[in-house]
């Protein structure tokens, strides 16, 4: 052989198989790295399963648990709702229908729903404008009031002679609702939705 060229070595042979060799290495060391960060990261965090508990952990996770003892309490001093008085039904008469002199026709789609749970209000006003808001009333108190405060009351906007909206209550009992035009001071009739 020439001396210009330099003499082959075990590598040259076979490429491929050192290509091999070396991404198995780079993958185990970027892997050793990898995982060498994870364990310290989780030990640092707290996070590891390691159930022995040291001075440092103890000294931040504390519970006391008091032992039980015997209290003064009788049954009777516990608050139930057999305790709390129910609503006294209004002694005033009142009818479904619409007045004879109104035309404000409102139906309740429930007549008895849950605490809270939607109760559609509907009807139609066929004297009554697109766009009149009518304001939802609840007679409460011995009196007609807006629907929940005078401050934001529920309306329905009247459309081609519809209107339609909804309303939740947690008053327990008897509602009574109905719905007003106050700029023509038109009333609906009443309905009643029972609560509870």
């Amino acid at each position: 052989m020439s001396d210009d060229q330099p003499e082959p070595t075990v590598r040259d042979g076979h490429p491929i198989v050192w290509g091999l060799v070396a991404m198995i290495a780079v993958v185990a060391v970027v892997g050793g790295v990898l995982a060498g960060g994870v364990f310290v990261g989780t030990k640092a965090l707290g996070l590891s399963d390691d159930p022995i508990a040291t001075e440092e952990s103890t000294a931040r996770e504390t519970m006391v648990v008091p032992d039980p003892t015997e209290t003064d309490v009788s049954p009777t001093d516990y608050v139930t709702l057999r305790d709390v008085p129910e609503k006294p039904t209004p002694s005033s008469s009142f009818s479904e229908t619409p007045d004879a002199d109104g035309t404000i026709t409102l139906e309740a789609g429930q007549s008895s729903v849950g605490a809270m749970e939607t109760i559609n209000l509907s009807g139609t006003y066929p004297d009554g404008s697109d766009g009149t808001a009518l304001v939802v009333q609840r007679f409460d108190g011995g009196g007609w009031a807006p629907f929940p405060d005078a401050g934001s009351p529920i309306t329905a906007t009247v459309n081609s002679g519809d209107f339609g909206t909804f309303v939740l209550t947690g008053n327990i009992g008897d509602n009574r609702f109905r719905v007003i035009d106050p700029d023509a001071d038109v009333e609906s009739n009443e309905v009643v939705v029972t609560v509870g």
